[in-house]
């Protein structure tokens, strides 16, 4: 097996398990479809929704918090 272990594309498993793990907490575990086609879309699905609350977020942080207002 150690033959077999490829160095670069292993380290990154841990960014995959983290971003399940947040899909997992923010939008639950279970999946509502039955087939196997269903079930692949609504992870898509759940994933973009996720991406979207992401960029939601850095603009609410970057634009937002970060804006200097200036008293004329």
């Amino acid at each position: 097996m150690a033959t077999h272990f490829n160095r670069v594309i292993y380290p990154r498993r841990q960014l995959v398990e983290t971003r399940f793990s947040v899909l997992k907490q923010k939008f639950g575990g279970d999946l509502k479809a039955r087939s196997f086609l269903c079930q692949t879309k609504e992870i898509a699905n759940k994933m973009i929704v996720c991406n979207i609350h992401r960029f939601v977020l850095f603009l609410l942080v970057m634009v937002f918090y970060r804006a200097k207002f200036f008293l004329i």
